[in-house]
């Protein structure tokens, strides 16, 4: 069977009897963006297949990438020297005094702490989230 990481084709499949093809490596193309996929699997006989989303993602699991803090994302493939000027704030919010802190995500929850000793909490959406 052939299996397709959205529409690239990203590997080939030998099942079993009852269709099991468990084992097999299907690697994510370094194009592919962060957010949904699909990853269909077509029998090439049988013509039937199946299909599962699978979750891209790019995470920082920590403050500037990695242990080393050198802040780079070997993953990132949808920010560049062309697209980096696209960007633009999404929401901004007025502390007491300046943030004193990187941000931290956690539950769809964005917290920081400023110099005015306080840990402001806010949604993904710009909303200030419930204390």
């Amino acid at each position: 069977m052939d299996v397709y990481f959205d529409i690239a084709d990203a590997a080939l499949a030998s099942t079993s009897g009852t269709g099991n093809f468990a084992g097999t490596a299907v690697q994510v193309p370094a194009s592919a963006l962060p957010g949904a996929a699909d990853l269909t699997a077509v029998g090439r006989h049988s013509g039937l297949s199946a299909q599962a989303e699978f979750l891209v993602s790019t995470s920082w699991a920590q403050y500037r990438y990695t242990s080393t803090h050198h802040g780079v994302n070997p993953y990132e493939n949808v920010l560049s020297t062309s697209t980096v000027s696209g960007l633009d704030v999404a929401w901004s919010f007025p502390a007491e005094n300046a943030v004193s802190s990187s941000p931290a995500v956690a539950d769809g929850v964005v917290y920081v702490g400023s110099n005015d000793g306080k840990v402001y909490s806010f949604t993904l959406a710009g909303g200030v989230a419930p204390p």
